[in-house]
């Protein structure tokens, strides 16, 4: 299959959460940035 045969989608959605549901949101893309830092800077502190 090459390229040129490969059609390309992409959709937008807009989102319009809870309060409850944004809490939760904003929880977990902090836990997720911790983690992503923790682990980031245990691989730059073994270089």
């Amino acid at each position: 299959m090459q390229m040129e045969d490969t059609t390309l989608k992409a959709f937008k959605y807009r989102l319009s959460p809870t309060k409850a549901q944004v809490a939760v949101l904003e929880t977990t893309l902090i836990l997720c940035q911790q983690l992503y830092n923790g682990m980031l800077g245990a691989t730059c502190s073994r270089i």
